[in-house]
């Protein structure tokens, strides 16, 4: 597997939040501007409605934002195995790749193994972790009630993606 070059940054996924957060406030702050979408709206109406499509927005923003840091593991695990480094995390990488050859999974195969070398902070990977299940959630379409252990917007995923970035460990 090949690395795409579409592979989104947290600095890209920000500046698409704040641009996107602030044409939804643009657009409901002036009903007026599309009398036809807004007919027979009250005030309240119209902030409700903002309010709901900010709330998504941070949903949606939030998954595209968890996605990225499942990529960068990705991406990390695919060039230590076509490495030819004989650090021990790269050769636990590639006997993961040989037993398990294009179904790697994330959390037992990846982060456990990153968790096991030692170098990525166990905190760091427990927040990962527990970061995954809202990614879970959010990807499978919400259908169950989601137990999270804690509450993640956007902003504490911003801050989980940007620990990762500067620990510097991930092969990019």
């Amino acid at each position: 597997m090949s690395a795409s070059d579409e592979t989104l940054t947290t600095a890209l996924i920000v500046d698409h939040y704040i641009d996107s957060r602030a044409a939804l406030r643009a657009y409901f702050g002036n009903p007026h501007a599309d009398p036809v979408r807004f007919t027979g709206a009250s005030p309240a109406d119209v902030a409700r409605d903002l309010h709901e499509r900010l709330a998504e927005l941070e949903l949606s923003q939030s998954l595209i934002l968890l996605a990225a840091i499942e990529a960068s593991f990705r991406i990390d695990f695919e060039k230590r195995c076509a490495g030819r480094k004989r650090a021990k995390l790269a050769k636990t990488f590639r006997q993961i790749r040989k037993t398990r050859g294009e179904r790697i999974r994330l959390e037992e195969d990846i982060l456990e193994t990153w968790k096991a070398e030692g170098s990525l902070s166990r905190a760091l990977i427990g927040d990962i972790k527990g970061a995954l299940k809202l990614r879970h959630w959010l990807a499978h379409g919400r259908y169950w009630t989601a137990k999270l252990g804690r509450k993640y917007d956007f902003d504490s995923l911003v801050a989980l993606a940007e620990a990762l970035d500067e620990s510097d460990l991930l092969l990019s």
